[in-house]
């Protein structure tokens, strides 16, 4: 659990303009977890932000995550520093990539979202593979970002659709994996409602926190059933 961190842990960027917040939770006992998690400075106030979850928990999970950081900088991002970045091609690419990796091995599934955050053309652009849907909360109002696409390691070769939001001073990003909404309960909660959870929760101190919390009260469980992961981009 303590090498996944290290591996994964990012180097937040410093902006004037953005603030970046990162929060991991494994599953409880396990220490180690399949959730990915980066934000990556692309040059010219854009930044990438990734968010990704590798089928299962533990080990064999975690092992899959240290790969994706072996490769998704130093194979792809590297040299897309400075240049036009297409979250949606990225995807493709890192389908590929995956389905070479474990060409020999059956049923390895990666649910994943890439975006761009462009401060000088104030757009988020973003594509999505199979992850649950984001939320920016913009002048008060909670929205869904609702693009999607297959997941890593369906198909060999994926095309994957891109979209893109304006963003203004203010707006929070927020990023999720499913272990935050799909919490099991003895009652058998149905998944929780992150959008209801975001109008009540306001951007501040511990707010990552205040939105576990949340979410574990509406559920009613005491924790959580799968790693949790929440990344956070607010703009000033």
């Amino acid at each position: 659990g303590e090498l996944q961190k290290t591996i994964l842990k990012p180097n937040l960027p410093s902006s004037e303009g953005l603030e970046f917040r990162v929060s991991y939770r494994p599953v409880q006992g396990l220490f180690c977890g399949g959730d990915y998690y980066d934000v990556i400075f692309l040059g010219s106030d854009r930044y990438l932000l990734l968010v990704g979850d590798v089928a299962g928990h533990g080990v064999k999970a975690a092992f899959v995550t240290g790969i994706l950081k072996a490769v998704i900088y130093p194979e792809y991002v590297r040299a897309a520093i400075g240049r036009d970045f297409s979250p949606a091609s990225f995807l493709g690419w890192l389908n590929e990539r995956m389905n070479f990796e474990f060409r020999s091995t059956s049923n390895m599934i990666i649910t994943f979202f890439a975006g761009v955050l462009d401060l000088k053309d104030s757009l988020f652009r973003y594509a999505n593979a199979g992850h649950n849907h984001p939320f920016i909360v913009s002048s008060g109002k909670v929205a869904e970002l609702p693009v999607s696409g297959s997941a890593i390691g369906f198909a060999n070769s994926i095309s994957y659709a891109e979209q893109s939001v304006r963003v203004v001073s203010g707006d929070v990003i927020n990023l999720y994996t499913d272990g935050l909404v799909e919490i099991r309960c003895a009652e058998g909660c149905p998944p929780i409602k992150l959008g209801r959870i975001l109008d009540d929760v306001h951007y501040g101190a511990e707010y990552h926190r205040r939105i576990i919390d949340a979410a574990l009260e509406e559920s009613g469980a005491k924790t959580f059933s799968d790693d949790v992961t929440i990344v956070t981009a607010k703009i000033h």
